[in-house]
């Protein structure tokens, strides 16, 4: 064969090749119902194209005509609902709808948006994760599904929310909160029936640990009531003994007050109030269940005091000696069930030139012949609106 021959011969192979390669271009067709992508020929298909429409990624077959498993990109404009396209870089035509995750119990925040909590026997304390965590443009929202008892948000990772280390969704209300993330703090969006808060001060009672019902042991940072008949008839209780009811999952202990002049106070600058503002309100908060050691042991009393500097609290028998004011009490009742109750208060100054201004707070809880267990005692400032 001489080399016009060859010549020619490969010109027309070049040719079929090029017009094969072109049918190919133009149309594929699978006789299988399939088209699979699979880059690595390595039995993993990153894309699947079939009659119900296009898989792309995970190994999946698509569900919808368009089904993403992993992230995706949109560059320019998407348009959703129409076939028309808008000036925005999203455009929806029709209705958005939520995946919405239902929470009962205190836990943290995973990767749900929207959340409608509540709890019709106590509060909920919800964590977000970090705002410096999640970066920036995480949106969530919280729906109070319940109107008793109370959600506190906790920004979480030390994050803030509108400067503040937390909000409160308020009992007897159906608020809602939404928040951003944003430059490793969360801001609000929106919001009802919700307070800021500062939290001054927290006891749970559960340390130190004790075995049962241990007369004379009590937490550091408290002064205990020495005075009186039968003053050392209180201490630290687990729930262990079987003389009541576990407050919570994680709140193992309370403390139980068995006399008349039993009692402990916050010690001096465990919190204080600074500079004392006539435009805050303190919120006081602690849950209380009946000692059924004597099924008649239910009553409770818990008071904000003011102290003078150096005043003396290991007197109990009554809230205004040595110079102290009381500036608010709770008192009553424990169910006689056994189950547990959250109880609140509230106390706002009614003058700034209120002769209390600059004491040191404290909260007394006092005892009583038939005194109700105390649990998990925490203090907050919320402003005035």
């Amino acid at each position: 064969m001489n080399m016009a021959m060859i010549a020619s011969s490969l010109k027309h192979a070049l040719a079929i090749w090029v017009l094969l390669c072109s049918w190919a271009l133009a149309e594929v067709i699978s006789t299988s119902g399939n088209i699979d992508f699979d880059i690595d020929d390595d039995g993993f298909f990153e894309a699947k194209l079939n009659s119900s429409g296009l898989a792309v990624g995970g190994n999946i077959s698509p569900s919808a005509n368009l089904h993403v498993s992993g992230n995706a990109l949109v560059t320019k404009k998407l348009s959703i609902g129409t076939e028309t396209s808008s000036s925005a870089n999203l455009f929806l035509s029709g209705t958005l709808s939520h995946s919405i995750e239902t929470i009962s119990s205190s836990q943290s925040i995973g990767d749900y948006g929207t959340i409608a909590a509540g709890n019709s026997s106590d509060n909920i304390k919800l964590t977000f994760p970090g705002a410096s965590v999640v970066g920036d443009g995480r949106v969530y929202t919280v729906k109070k599904t319940i109107s008793i008892n109370r959600i506190i948000i906790d920004g979480g990772g030390g994050s803030l929310i509108d400067g503040f280390p937390g909000y409160e969704l308020t009992s007897g209300n159906l608020g809602s909160l939404s928040m951003v993330s944003h430059s490793g703090n969360w801001f609000i969006l929106s919001k009802s029936a919700a307070d800021n808060i500062t939290l001054l001060f927290e006891e749970d009672f559960e340390t130190p640990v004790v075995s049962m019902y241990d007369e004379g042991n009590t937490p550091s940072g408290w002064v205990r009531g020495d005075q009186g008949f039968n003053s050392n008839r209180h201490g630290l209780h687990n729930e262990d003994s079987g003389e009541f009811t576990n407050p919570g999952a994680n709140n193992d202990q309370g403390y139980s007050l068995r006399y008349s002049t039993t009692g402990i106070t916050s010690d001096e600058d465990v919190f204080t109030i600074g500079t004392y503002k006539s435009d805050l309100t303190y919120r006081i908060s602690f849950e209380v269940v009946m000692d059924e050691n004597d099924p008649t042991e239910i009553n409770y009393s818990v008071a904000l005091i003011a102290f003078p500097e150096g005043g003396l609290r290991n007197d109990t028998r009554n809230n205004t000696n040595n110079g102290m004011t009381q500036l608010a009490i709770s008192t009553g009742t424990a169910p006689v069930d056994g189950s547990v109750t959250a109880i609140s208060f509230d106390f706002s100054p009614t003058s700034a030139f209120d002769a209390n201004l600059g004491r040191d707070l404290g909260i007394r809880l006092r005892g009583s012949n038939n005194g109700s267990i105390v649990d998990t005692v925490r203090v907050i400032v919320i402003p005035n609106n």
